[in-house]
């Protein structure tokens, strides 16, 4: 098998893009490639460590917004001129994409055959403005020129960034995990969970529940602190653990002060590893107004933990084995509150075990090694058609 250097483009670190590029490197020399990333931002040891081990680097790409042009082509010029790339794989889509392929095309002509433009979140569903439409349909436009293939990481991801593929080439490159991570013997896991109780100072009564992503609007974080509030007067209530960082942070700090909940939500910041935390939890919330995939969902379903979402949610993050409920939001916190006891307590009475787990993980092509098989076949023109049903 011959060796492949790929350029990943991502603009920066802490979101599922990062961790989709950190999953695929784990089993990247599996497949002999080697993986360089260029970013804006920083990232940390760990990220920097899984890089290096498939034989690449991490670049610092300089903003173009804040220091010039010049600046930003100058620092993407570093990578291109070094190595010699078989593939360009861009985590930045519509004409974002565009000066990142004029500059692939410049600095080594012909590699932009090879150029790559993967789905990784879904647009809004809602009802936009004529121009918001206009742009996306250019953005659409822009993608299908762009990349070789249309790479997403759920069919509602391709056909949402890229337009309409359902009779065209399209693949699906799995958001991938490592199962094993998440699979422990019954009394270990009790013991995390008594663990997690203990240092968060969840009672005895609370439903101890995570929400895990980004802290941004689409993520509807709103919501789960409005399903918080409403099942304090309940038998039941529930305490919320929000792992992640973003521009909401500050705003959903004082959300919770306003709404009198200091001591049943708590946010976190970025958690890592997340099986720390995934393991202890009873459930998992996903009030999602869209979502490219949702890794997350696969992560707590390895774990064995139950996970209600929204129908925003693409379904194929389901692995079947009984621990996923989707809900409309326009249901209402009651209607929530009701499904997720009762997905918790189902959950309780007959519990999945490690194998079934393990194996639904890889008969759906999530873990590292089945995705990055995937990929390698893409790089090297052997499929151009991958849904994940």
């Amino acid at each position: 098998m011959k060796e492949k250097r790929i350029l990943h483009i991502m603009s920066s670190y802490g979101g599922g893009i990062s961790t989709f590029i950190y999953n695929l490197a784990r089993s990247a020399k599996e497949q002999n490639l080697i993986f360089d990333v260029a970013t804006y931002s920083d990232t940390p040891d760990i990220f920097d460590e899984i890089i290096h081990k498939t034989g690449g680097a991490v670049f610092r790409l300089n903003n173009p917004k804040r220091e010039g042009w010049q600046s930003y082509s100058k620092s993407m010029e570093l990578p291109l001129k070094k190595y010699r790339y078989d593939a360009v794989h861009c985590h930045v889509s519509g004409y974002r994409a565009w000066a990142y392929y004029q500059l692939v095309k410049h600095f080594q002509p012909g590699l932009e055959k090879d150029f790559y433009i993967h789905a990784h979140y879904l647009y809004p569903s809602e009802v936009t403005s004529r121009s918001t439409q206009y742009k996306r349909r250019i953005d659409q436009k822009i993608n299908r020129h762009l990349s070789r293939l249309p790479l997403g990481c759920s069919l509602q991801a391709i056909d949402s960034l890229f337009g309409s593929q359902e009779h065209g080439a399209r693949v699906v490159i799995p958001n991938s995990i490592s199962p094993d991570q998440f699979m422990r013997a019954p009394e270990d896991q009790q013991a995390i969970k008594q663990a997690l109780r203990r240092r968060y100072a969840a009672g005895n009564q609370e439903i101890l529940i995570g929400q895990v992503g980004r802290l941004v609007p689409i993520k509807n974080h709103a919501f789960t602190l409005n399903l918080v509030q409403y099942s304090q007067n309940k038998g039941r209530p529930l305490h919320l653990l929000v792992a992640g960082e973003g521009p909401l942070k500050e705003q959903l700090g004082q959300q919770i002060i306003q709404k009198e909940l200091t001591d049943s939500v708590r946010l976190l910041g970025r958690v890592s590893p997340i099986e720390a935390l995934m393991l202890g939890l009873d459930a998992l919330i996903m009030p999602s107004f869209a979502e490219g995939f949702g890794t997350v969902a696969v992560e707590a379903q390895a774990a064995g933990i139950p996970v209600l979402t929204s129908d925003q949610v693409v379904p194929e993050v389901d692995l079947g084995l009984g621990l996923v409920k989707q809900l409309s939001l326009e249901t209402g916190e009651a209607v929530w509150y009701k499904e997720l006891i009762k997905l918790i307590d189902q959950n309780n009475k007959v519990q999945v075990s490690n194998q079934a787990r393990s194996q639904a993980v890889h008969s759906h092509a999530f873990s590292d090694q089945a995705a990055c098989a995937i990929y390698r076949q893409v790089l090297d023109y052997q499929i151009s058609r991958f849904p994940i049903e």
